[in-house]
C-alpha cells in the first residue's frame, strides 16, 4: 500500500457523504469491513448513493455539526486517509 499520500493507488468508497465528512473531521476513526484492509494511504471516495434517513439522523445526534447529506459532494474523491492497522 501507499507509504505516503503522494503515492496513493487504491481508494475506499463509502456510501453516504456524511460518513466521509465524519472521517475527515476526525469524528469517525473506525471503519468496519467484512474484509481486511491493508495498512497504508487510501483515497477516500464518496459513492453516489446516500445513507438512509435513520443513519443520517443517528449521525446528526452523534455529530451535530455534520452537514446535510444533500449538501455534500457525491461520486468524487474527497480526501486521503491513513489506515494504521486492521483487526
Amino acid at each position: 500500500m501507499a507509504s505516503s499520500p503522494g503515492t496513493i493507488t487504491k481508494a475506499l468508497t463509502l456510501k453516504g457523504a456524511q460518513y466521509n465528512h465524519c472521517i475527515l473531521e476526525g469524528h469517525k476513526t473506525i471503519e468496519n469491513r467484512t474484509w481486511r484492509i491493508a495498512p497504508g494511504w487510501y483515497a477516500l471516495h464518496t459513492g453516489t448513493g446516500k445513507s438512509d434517513a435513520a443513519t443520517q439522523q443517528r449521525l446528526r445526534l452523534l455529530v451535530p455539526s455534520v452537514p446535510d447529506e444533500a449538501s455534500l459532494p457525491k461520486g468524487v474523491i474527497v480526501g486521503a486517509i491513513n489506515v494504521s492497522h486492521s483487526l
